[in-house]
């Protein structure tokens, strides 16, 4: 699956069209159920990045995409060491406080 979603990273500049396009995410969304049913998460992130140096005077700036495939097990125990790691948020940015404190 991993690497059917890098080939179509490699030709995602070269769909134009837009059946093109549509047939290339219900692909994605095939892939990402598939992913599920068998107990992998798929994620993304897009990072926008500078070149500075090097050949060029300018600065030279391209995006890249990082994906991941963690096991739904995996990821769902991270997420909840870090949720009872963390101070509670009250939505403001600021820690609510915790229970027995003034304020709770």
């Amino acid at each position: 699956m991993l690497d059917e979603l890098q080939d179509w990273a490699d030709i995602s500049g070269d769909l134009f069209g837009l059946k093109q396009q549509c047939d290339a995410v219900k692909r994605f969304e095939e892939i990402v159920l598939r992913a599920a049913e068998i107990g992998y998460v798929i994620y993304a992130r897009e990072l926008a990045l500078l070149m500075t140096g090097g050949a060029y005077e300018e600065p030279w700036s391209w995006k890249q995409v990082e994906v991941y495939a963690p096991r739904a097990t995996v990821l769902f125990d991270e997420v909840a060491k870090h949720m009872n790691s963390a101070p509670a948020d009250d939505g403001e940015g600021t820690a609510a406080p915790e229970p027995g404190q003034p304020g709770a």
